[in-house]
């Protein structure tokens, strides 16, 4: 699986997390604001604190309202997005594949919501080196167990993340919620788009720490977990593990901030 597309449907949503390009690679590479003002001495004329508190609340009300504008429909949206990338999280933009970027975002999330992601159509593109591989010990000869150096690939793409303010994005996320919408509609669906995001974002965030030392076997071309009940997770929980324990929980603990934010 490739390491990014993890909750980017988020942004644009952004943001699951980096997940398409994680599954990518485990079936390709090697088959596994708010203003703060400054502090002030008291003044002893109260119409002129006043006056400065009404000033910074102004302040604040305008940078609550600085919002980029959203597109009026879909087919113009991928032009938005990538000012909104500019905004929100401008690291992502190396990484952004700009056709179709709502359609695509909502798809991802659409299939989050059942443990499923899909495997074409990335959203973005992050580059990384290879799944790898050691073997096991004496009397395990036909098990490989995944290298510890695997946890390390998404280190930038989840610092990236961390850097989102989760506020600014939930903020957008309402502002862009009737395209988004629209674009779920598109998929011949009935329910809402928000319900199905917040399922999405609940199983990211309820999915447990990775299985240490778990043995892999290789029965054709793909990386499959030994143990049966491991193989049989959702596509999405087994994705989520490969970002490592650290990554893991800070991806969690934004979509934790970010969802008290909605």
């Amino acid at each position: 699986m490739k390491q990014s597309q993890w909750i980017y449907s988020v942004i644009v949503v952004l943001v699951a997390a980096g997940a398409y390009l994680l599954w990518q690679d485990y079936h390709s590479d090697d088959e596994l604001a708010s203003l703060v003002a400054p502090e002030v001495a008291p003044v002893a004329v109260v119409e002129e604190a006043e006056s400065m508190s009404h000033k910074a609340s102004s302040r604040d009300a305008e940078a609550q309202e600085a919002l980029l504008p959203a597109p009026s429909g879909l087919d113009e949206s991928d032009a938005f997005v990538e000012s909104l990338v500019n905004a929100v999280a401008p690291e992502f933009i190396q990484w952004l594949v700009p056709d179709e970027q709502v359609r695509k975002a909502v798809t991802a999330i659409d299939m989050m919501a059942e443990g499923q992601y899909p495997r074409k159509y990335p959203v973005i593109v992050f580059p990384h080196t290879a799944f790898q591989v050691v073997s096991g010990g004496e009397g395990e000869e036909d098990l490989k167990y995944a290298n510890l150096a695997n946890t390390n690939r998404a280190d930038s793409l989840i610092a990236a993340l961390k850097r989102v303010d989760p506020a600014l994005l939930a903020r957008y996320y309402r502002q862009w919620r009737p395209t988004l919408e629209q674009a779920y509609g598109e998929l011949g669906k009935t329910d809402r788009f928000s319900d199905r995001f917040e399922t999405a974002l609940d199983r990211l965030i309820a999915v447990e720490s990775p299985p240490a030392d778990a043995a892999l076997v290789q029965p054709h071309v793909f990386y499959q977990y030994q143990d049966p009940e491991l193989e049989q997770r959702s596509d999405l929980d087994k994705l989520v593990w490969r970002l490592g324990d650290e990554n893991q929980r800070a991806l969690q603990e934004f979509l934790r901030q970010f969802k008290q934010e909605l």
